[in-house]
């Protein structure tokens, strides 16, 4: 039996192995605080049960890990019935040439290239190049319409690169607003789907990544070629174009204030009374995942005070910047349980799909 994480969004320290006993902790690479991603794969595992134990810091979310037979392209949740203490139980068959575990469902460029090749075609649909990565990744722009003479809003997500359940999502949302093709007449989307794509395929948290994260790179003085490249662009574009700016994010992996979809409170009133209209129209439609308008958190209340004095969220840099935005928000996604609901790479797309049949109707 071998572990590894040599693949793209792979995450794991192997301590130390004994006989079905497993000992191992997500690394922490990169980032300034301790934070739950992980990801590996076992490969030619022997037959019985094993054990996998993490020695460092709660690293299980309230459905266990997520289980892949297939490298990593479908999921499932193992369930918290395999549970044992900060870790999980798992039988092989002894047939097995791979089983991968994650702490959520992955989603990487991977997923990313088979929903940009199963919709291509649409001629209301264009991907291009933003730009590059630290690494020299290609930076993903996903059109939809046209950018040039419509009003335009902005789709994003990954900025915090763990943050994979927010994928699904935004899939979801491309889909619902590609059906739509008399909508995309006159308006437009820019969607940045990875803005930390290095992290996200390098297997990184992202979270707090030293000596900021790219959700604290809004200022003028900005690090990340990803965002660089979207402030540029916008102001190439004119950015009073543009009237909504919507970013996806994940929750913290567990417990209150984690188990629900909510918006984030912004400190403009304005904003955050859009944000509660937006919110009060998703609750009204029928979405597979629970949505309940009273889960907004308004600026101020719990961790929703800014990102400081030094940074800038893309949300709030957007709200500052866009003379005409109507809406700029993040929306939060929790990882494995929606108000007791599963959440799947299934359901959060489902969610995603009437969340974008939301968007389009509140930008008229």
């Amino acid at each position: 039996m071998k572990i590894t994480a040599d693949f793209p969004g792979g995450n794991i320290i192997v301590d130390e192995i004994k006989d079905n006993n497993i000992y191992l902790h997500q690394d922490l690479r990169t980032t300034t605080i301790d934070w739950f991603y992980w990801y590996f794969e076992v490969l030619q595992p022997s037959k019985g049960e094993h054990n996998f134990s993490f020695t460092k810091s709660p690293a299980i979310g309230v459905r266990g890990p997520a289980v892949s037979l297939d490298k990593g392209r479908t999921w499932n949740w193992l369930g918290d019935n395999k549970h044992i203490l900060n870790g999980f139980m798992y039988d092989f068959t002894g047939d097995e040439e791979s089983v991968r575990f994650s702490f959520a469902m992955p989603y990487q460029e991977s997923h990313l290239k088979e929903f940009i090749d199963a919709n291509i075609h649409n001629p209301l649909f264009k991907h291009l190049e933003l730009g590059k990565t630290k690494k020299g990744r290609s930076i993903d722009l996903i059109t939809l319409g046209d950018i040039y003479n419509s009003d335009v809003i902005v789709l994003t997500a990954r900025s915090h690169c763990c943050e994979m359940m927010a994928s699904y999502v935004l899939e979801g949302v491309i889909e619902s607003i590609l059906k739509n093709s008399s909508y995309l007449q006159d308006h437009a989307f820019f969607i940045v789907p990875f803005l930390d794509k290095d992290g996200v395929e390098d297997g990184d948290q992202g979270k707090s990544r030293a000596p900021h994260d790219h959700n604290r790179d809004f200022e003028d003085n900005s690090i990340y070629p990803s965002i660089i490249a979207l402030k540029k662009r916008i102001n190439e574009l004119g950015a009073e174009r543009f009237i909504g700016y919507i970013d996806f994010h994940c929750l913290y992996m567990a417990g209150y204030q984690n188990e629900h979809i909510y918006f984030v409170g912004s400190e403009s009133p304005k904003i955050a009374e859009a944000q509660m209209e937006i919110g009060r129209m998703l609750e009204k439609t029928y979405t597979i995942l629970p949505f309940e308008a009273r889960g907004y958190l308004p600026f101020g209340e719990s961790w929703n005070v800014g990102a400081g004095v030094k940074y800038q969220t893309g949300s709030s840099w957007a709200t500052n910047n866009l003379p005409n935005v109507k809406l700029a928000t993040t929306i939060e996604f929790p990882y494995a349980n929606a108000l007791g609901t599963p959440v799947t790479q299934k359901s959060a797309k489902s969610f995603g799909v009437k969340f974008g049949n939301v968007i389009t109707s509140f930008f008229q």
